[in-house]
């Protein structure tokens, strides 16, 4: 007798990282760094995870940690990060057939002393994107459309702020009398190397301060003498 066989095709889920550019700062917390955006195909599926992959060089472990993941604003799951890779699990996330969802990716941003180049992601293969049939159980077909997500990196934000701001009368003979005092703050770790002070008189002319001061200009950091001026 004949055997009758039929061909099943699978649906697809097609996914873009949207081509958008984001900007993060070293220091700060849950910024966003992508957005993933997941359309079902021809039948209801289940979405359960995607992996992101870097575009050149960078160390992602150098730049990003405590990766979390955004649905609708609120966080659904959570990645986890190698040097080439961003993964994410656990989504559980049902699309009914040609319905869209969006997925924002945030992370605290580390200092890489290594690098300060941009980085770009991406749905890097077919396997990128892990989703199944509601009905069936069989796994999509993932459609990528090879765009780029970028990620520049600013600088450290440090804040210096001016502390003494009252005119003082200095005696002749005076002295461990301050004349400056600012304070300089940063949300990480960093050395200061160098710190401009420019003096100047009531008529913006040089005032001469260090001939005023008999050259024994120090500078003190949290009581603690760091530095001499001359």
């Amino acid at each position: 007798g004949l055997l009758n066989t039929t061909s099943y095709v699978v649906s697809n889920v097609n996914a873009d990282v949207a081509g958008t550019s984001y900007s993060a700062t070293p220091g700060k917390t849950q910024q966003t760094i992508a957005k993933v955006d997941l359309t079902a195909g021809n039948r209801d599926i289940v979405v359960s995870g995607f992996t992101l992959t870097r575009s050149g060089s960078n160390d992602l472990v150098k730049k990003f940690a405590n990766v979390n993941v955004f649905k609708n604003g609120v966080k659904v799951a959570a990645g986890t990060v190698t040097s080439d890779k961003l993964s994410v699990t656990g989504l559980s996330t049902n699309l009914a057939a040609g319905n869209f969802q969006s997925f924002e990716v945030k992370a605290d941003i580390l200092v890489d002393g290594t690098s300060s180049a941009p980085l770009q992601l991406k749905i890097d293969s077919t396997s990128d994107v892990s989703a199944k049939e509601v009905a069936t159980g069989y796994a999509t077909q993932t459609i990528t459309n090879n765009t780029l997500g970028t990620v520049t990196f600013n600088s450290v934000d440090v804040t210096y702020t001016k502390q003494s701001t009252r005119n003082e009368t200095i005696a002749p003979g005076a002295s461990n009398v301050t004349l400056f005092d600012a304070k300089v703050t940063s949300n990480v770790a960093l050395n200061v190397r160098k710190l401009v002070i420019t003096s100047t008189a009531a008529n913006n002319a040089n005032s001469g301060v260090t001939s005023f001061a008999n050259n024994q200009l120090s500078v003190k950091v949290n009581g603690s003498e760091v530095a001499t001026i001359t």
